[in-house]
């Protein structure tokens, strides 16, 4: 009886520990896309509700390319929750970025240099 107790503790350890290790891979680990930012984007601040609470700043939904050629549509935001936030933190039409994005959302951005991106996926940025 003790092995039986003592195989199922150890299924259950196991298993939770694969329902763990999965959601931290679709949450957290990202795979990075490239984008160029539209040269119309607009560079204005909007608000928006999020609850109870008014954000200010802008929402931006890209399409951005990985090294194997993938698209995916990104969303990224630039908010400051002590209403800090000007257009100038807003990005500029013709920037490129390297986004990190996990299978559920977008971990993080930065701007990056033309140079930067890989020849391929500059041509299909265009």
């Amino acid at each position: 009886m003790k092995k039986l107790v003592l195989g199922l503790g150890l299924l259950l350890v196991l298993w939770g520990g694969f329902v763990v290790n999965s959601y931290y891979q679709d949450v957290y680990v990202g795979q990075d896309y490239y984008v160029k930012v539209p040269l119309d984007q607009a560079r204005t601040l909007e608000k928006w509700k999020s609850g109870k609470y008014t954000i200010t700043g802008r929402r931006y939904e890209f399409v951005g390319v990985n090294k194997e050629g993938q698209e995916r549509v990104l969303n990224i935001s630039i908010t400051d929750d002590n209403g800090s936030v000007s257009e100038s933190d807003l990005l500029q039409g013709g920037q490129y970025l390297v986004v990190s994005a996990s299978n559920k959302r977008v971990i993080n951005y930065r701007v990056i240099d033309q140079d930067q991106v890989p020849q391929g996926i500059l041509e299909i940025l265009g």
